[in-house]
């Protein structure tokens, strides 16, 4: 399951990582879907600040997750 769980990890940072350096370019890849999705996914497409900022809590949690993985078994 670590590895599992390492996969994901890192999954986010990179995610993190890109909503941080281009907002406006990774949110649109992001707009289809069904409309309920859309309408949460919106504000994000619209705010590009609001977006970059939660691509850096997202890549720090995960950096903080993979941490605290050491313990988990396999």
């Amino acid at each position: 399951m670590r590895r599992f769980y390492w996969t994901l990890a890192l999954l986010l940072v990179g995610d993190g990582v890109v909503a941080a350096v281009m907002p406006n370019r990774h949110m649109r890849r992001w707009t289809g879907g069904p409309s309920w999705y859309r309408r949460i996914m919106r504000p994000f497409a619209e705010h590009a600040e609001a977006t970059r900022a939660l691509g850096v809590a997202e890549a720090l949690g995960a950096l903080w997750w993979t941490s605290r993985m050491r313990d988990l078994p396999d």
